[in-house]
């Protein structure tokens, strides 16, 4: 009887221990400055390994290839292995014809050394490319793993919970930071004056926002959807139906507040990025309960404009205004990453490595700062992987997002048995897909894309278009 009851609560561990995998990740990335320190993402990520291991040293099944064909299969393990590739040791010879300019400069610095280089790589920092190639394994392990789960676990309530909470704190932490303009970020950073959450940067803040933020009302609006079907109900049901209003109120006040902070991180792209996730909501989802749908978006901008004009927007307002005196800063910023591109087009510089490489082609503000990212994402991944592999991953996230879009518009017209679980899902991937184009655009200006917690959350999306 004893090994019994032992052999259950194994048994338990281990079903509820890929909960754990893929929770952990998303609570803790964002609550630690949105894991933008390597030792945070490096131990997250270690400790998802670890529990990997010890699942399939548990007898857990192997995650399978679902509905991905082999040729997809062999591109995205190219793509992954690439930032390895960019780590190894390569002969002298061979990197002159792939990156000449790298061996310009390696030569230079062995004269100054007075010693040459024996470790002769595409990346200017070898162990960099290996760890961040490390972390997209662990990105697209953690993808694999919430693709299983949502494949075999019908009630996902776990999940979505989870992201209100982790929305909710961020929310209520960054009204906080703009009520009380003193209040800084944890023990990392000073006070500002403006929402920022866990988030050392307001940008990274407000694109995470504006990631989550359809996906919950999404969630709101499947469960509304749900439960709204039946006509005639008992009492039990009629209290049961009662709770979950109310529950559904407190969800939606959620909602308002992670716009209402979303909108007071002064953020300017990230409000332009909210905007756009609200019109991709609305263009997709205007046939699914289409009076629900607005009242509750509405709602939300009343819960974000009530609460504003308490706090004042005209801080906010201004922001936009002196929009024309930071636009040459960030072109600057793009014309030596150009130059950078234009030396490393065929390889890039290793993956990881921006900060380091730049700062050989700055030529604005060299004596005041250092560039650190090139404040576009799709820029810098070039710089990273060179314009093929970067190209090849622009396109193919693109690709994959209007595929997922024209695919939820042709099964929207066609006619379904079980229409109210395949509807509910529908509602799912519309707030992923919102989500995504938000964030998608908000990175053609900020660098959200090297932050680690913008990262997961994205992949996450990615995952949740396809239920």
């Amino acid at each position: 009887m004893g090994s019994g009851v032992n052999n259950n609560l194994g048994d338990r561990a281990v079903g509820k221990a890929p909960r754990v995998l893929l929770g952990l990740p998303l609570v803790l990335l964002p609550f630690l400055l949105g894991g933008a320190r390597p030792w945070f993402w490096s131990g997250i990520a270690g400790i998802f390994f670890a529990g990997l291991v010890w699942l399939t040293w548990s007898g857990l099944e192997p995650q399978r290839a679902g509905s991905f064909s082999k040729k997809w299969l062999i591109g995205l393990s190219l793509l992954l292995l690439y930032p390895l590739f960019q780590s190894l040791p390569l002969p002298a010879s061979l990197l002159t014809h792939l990156n000449p300019h790298l061996m310009l400069w390696k030569v230079s610095a062995a004269d100054v050394a007075l010693a040459p280089s024996r470790y002769l790589s595409i990346s200017y920092a070898p162990l960099i490319s290996f760890i961040s190639g490390l972390w997209w394994i662990f990105l697209a392990g953690y993808a694999l793993l919430l693709m299983k789960a949502l494949r075999e676990e019908a009630n996902l309530n776990w999940f979505y919970h989870m992201l209100f909470w982790v929305a909710g704190f961020e929310a209520f932490y960054g009204l906080l930071q703009a009520l009380i303009p003193s209040l800084g970020v944890l023990w990392e950073a000073p006070g500002q004056g403006w929402a920022r959450g866990t988030f050392v940067n307001h940008n990274h803040y407000a694109a995470f926002m504006g990631m989550v933020w359809p996906v919950l009302l999404a969630y709101l609006l499947s469960v509304r959807t749900a439960f709204g079907r039946h006509e005639t109900f008992s009492s039990a049901e009629l209290e049961q139906r009662k709770t979950m209003r109310q529950k559904n109120w407190f969800l939606g006040l959620v909602i308002g507040l992670v716009l209402l902070a979303l909108f007071f991180s002064q953020s300017r792209a990230g409000i332009i990025g909210a905007l756009i996730a609200l019109t991709v909501f609305v263009a997709f989802g205007k046939k699914w309960h289409k009076k629900g749908t607005i009242v509750l978006i509405v709602g939300c901008w009343l819960v974000m404009l009530a609460y504003g004009s308490l706090m004042g927007f005209d801080e906010i307002l201004g922001r936009f205004e002196i929009l024309q005196k930071d636009v040459p800063s960030r072109l600057d910023i793009w014309e030596d990453t150009w130059r950078l591109i234009q030396d490393h087009w065929l390889t890039g510089v290793g993956l990881g490595t921006y900060p380091e490489a730049i700062r050989i082609y700055q030529t604005h503000w060299a004596l005041y700062w250092d560039i650190v990212h090139a404040h576009n994402d799709y820029l810098e991944l070039v710089a990273d992987l060179g314009a093929p592999v970067a190209v090849a991953m622009v396109l193919l996230v693109w690709g994959y997002w209007w595929v997922c879009a024209r695919g939820m518009v042709r099964k929207r017209e066609a006619g379904t048995i079980n229409k109210e679980q395949v509807e509910k899902r529908r509602v799912l991937a519309l707030g992923a897909l919102a989500g995504s184009a938000a964030f998608l655009c908000h990175s053609w200006v900020e660098f959200n894309w090297q932050i680690p917690a913008n990262q997961l959350y994205f992949i996450v999306l990615l995952v949740l278009m396809k239920i």
